[in-house]
């Protein structure tokens, strides 16, 4: 049975699958710019456990979290923030 364009998910009149592609690029980049985990598993109590967040450092180019366990607080993982713009310094 031959593929039509409508059931390959191309629109009728379209040129050719690479259209497709930049179409499916212009979607909103960025959406997910940063995530913040909420539950990580935890090694000692054996099971997925909710997690707080703790600043560590702050970089020049970023601050640096721990994510630590809230029943018994074992660090479970980092993660570092980027700066979007460059950093005020004062002097």
């Amino acid at each position: 049975m031959p593929i039509t364009p409508a059931a390959d998910g191309i629109k009728p009149g379209a040129g050719s699958i690479g259209e497709k592609v930049i179409m499916q690029r212009r979607q909103s980049p960025g959406q997910y710019q940063d995530f913040n985990a909420t539950a990580l598993y935890c090694p000692r109590c054996r099971r997925a456990m909710p997690v707080r967040s703790r600043l560590l450092l702050v970089l020049p180019d970023g601050e640096l979290h721990e994510y630590l366990c809230r029943a018994c607080s074992t660090s479970l993982g980092s993660k570092k923030v980027k700066h979007s713009e460059s950093p005020l310094v004062l002097a």
